[in-house]
């Protein structure tokens, strides 16, 4: 299975070092994620949320429709469904 397919089904995937998350254009979502770094941003604008590191739990981030979520260093991601 693709790299960041379990975690886009809602089911915890681990150990991933960088992966890209494309936007949903009709949604907001909410992702967990704990790993060293995340960012959700939105490509057209440059507008950026959320840029976090370093984050030591398992928490969640909202991601509004049309931002992409950037991760590096995942210990466990899953979107929220």
């Amino acid at each position: 299975m693709p790299k960041g397919d379990d975690a886009l089904a809602g089911r915890d995937e681990r150990n991933i070092a960088s992966h890209r998350f494309p936007p949903d254009p009709m949604n907001d979502r909410t992702i967990k994620f704990q790993g060293l770094y995340i960012s959700v941003f939105n490509q057209e604008t440059q507008d950026r949320k959320i840029l976090e590191e370093n984050v030591a739990e398992f928490k969640d981030f909202e991601v509004p429709k049309g931002y992409t979520t950037y991760v590096r260093g995942v210990e466990m991601v899953r979107w929220v469904i």
